[in-house]
């Protein structure tokens, strides 16, 4: 299955979302993303979905999504991880949000 660049923005806006909506709280395109993917860095959404958009067949398995424990609202914790990439259809939740795996407080 091929997912656009902008297809892939979609579904990474929707995780955020419902990350946000897990703590009773809302997500924008200004919301700030701490990245962890090859290090850390803080960054836009835009650029986020850059760096964690492979192709429109080869995608990250599985993306970490939640609100930061520590930095608080309107800030993200996002992590790739350190599986091979593969097509969507082997993401971690392929059939829903794709890679990407909302985490919420226990």
């Amino acid at each position: 299955m091929k997912v656009s660049q902008d297809e892939f923005k979609l579904h990474f806006l929707d995780a955020l979302s419902q990350a946000a909506n897990a703590m009773g709280l809302e997500s924008s395109l200004d919301s700030k993303i701490e990245l962890h993917l090859f290090g850390t860095t803080d960054c836009s959404v835009e650029e986020a979905v850059s760096h964690l958009f492979l192709s429109d067949d080869i995608f990250y398995s599985c993306i970490d999504v939640s609100v930061h424990p520590k930095r608080g609202p309107g800030v993200f914790f996002v992590r790739a991880s350190g599986h091979p990439p593969c097509g969507w259809h082997k993401t971690y939740h392929a059939k829903t949000t794709g890679p990407f795996n909302i985490m919420t407080p226990a």
